[in-house]
């Protein structure tokens, strides 16, 4: 008669935390909790998998970097991935480790834009990335076996480059890049709008998208964001008029792709887009636990 109400977790014997929805009686909790087993509190990144009420909403205690506006973007179950509410200033974005020099705002009219090509002498493409977990972010394109000394690939491995991106990476985080992949943008939207939108490496270059569950691949598709909702999309008066995402573009060896302001999922090049931001990702540690502070939450300690 317990089957389903006892579970076990790390070797133990827990019950699960849903009183509410009937999994277990409040006489049955306080049966097991006379017996000394315990309750069972589901991580952030479970309870977000489950529900996308939560996409959008506002972690309210994590600061870093002098960023303290972050938003729940993703869950693969694992963790739980907070995108940088707004553009990060120019000043705030890394530099490469090993050559080239930080991006720099070369667009007064986008003070929180920077285009890419200055960061490339300090990768050699996809043999940087070399992280499982980093590689899982465009999975598509490492599970064929694709590799490139393209100058989009190094980009991307700058975008990707956890190292740098350190400073954005707090305690309760398991590492930060430069802002998501392509596939989890098309994830994270596909769950929380309930749409099938896709991405593919459709070659070494890089990456093609659909917004009709594969049926049809295209290198970009105006108005395939809601404009209404700035978890993916901001306007241009935030300081740029899109946002740089981690993978390589299809179009050309020269082009990676982005989130325009009013809703385009494009291609951009790295010298000439001088109008796009960074709002970093983070993706928290697994065993992170959530509690309710206002209309948010905040990580609990």
């Amino acid at each position: 008669e317990y089957e389903g109400k006892i579970i076990v977790k790390d070797d133990e014997l827990m019950y699960p935390e849903d009183v509410e929805n009937k999994v277990i009686s409040q006489k049955e909790k306080e049966w097991l909790e006379e017996s000394e087993i315990k309750e069972y509190e589901k991580t952030a990144a479970e309870k977000v998998y489950e529900d996308t009420s939560y996409y959008g909403k506002s972690i309210t205690n994590y600061e870093v970097n002098g960023v303290n506006d972050w938003k729940i973007f993703y869950s693969d179950e694992n963790n739980v991935y907070l995108i940088a509410t707004d553009y990060v200033e120019v000043e705030k974005l890394p530099v490469p480790l090993k050559g080239g020099s930080k991006p720099v705002n070369t667009n007064t009219n986008y003070p929180k834009a920077a285009p890419l090509s200055n960061v490339l002498a300090g990768y050699s493409g996809s043999s940087n990335i070399t992280e499982e977990k980093i590689k899982a972010l465009n999975n598509d394109y490492f599970s064929k076996g694709y590799t490139s000394i393209n100058p989009n690939m190094k980009a991307v491995a700058y975008m990707l480059d956890t190292g740098i991106w350190s400073s954005f990476s707090g305690e309760k985080a398991e590492y930060a890049i430069g802002g998501p992949t392509v596939e989890m943008l098309m994830a994270s939207y596909s769950k929380s709008h309930n749409v099938d939108y896709r991405a593919k490496a459709a070659s070494s270059i890089g990456y093609q998208i659909s917004k009709d569950g594969g049926a049809n691949w295209a290198n970009k598709y105006s108005g395939m964001l809601s404009t209404s909702d700035s978890l993916y999309v901001l306007p241009s008066s935030n300081g740029a008029y899109g946002m740089w995402l981690a993978s390589p573009s299809a179009y050309a060896a020269s082009c990676v792709m982005y989130v325009r302001s009013y809703g385009l999922v494009s291609f951009g090049n790295l010298k000439g887009s001088t109008n796009l931001g960074f709002r970093p990702l983070v993706s928290l540690k697994s065993n992170v636990l959530f509690e309710a502070d206002g209309e948010g939450y905040k990580i609990k300690e």
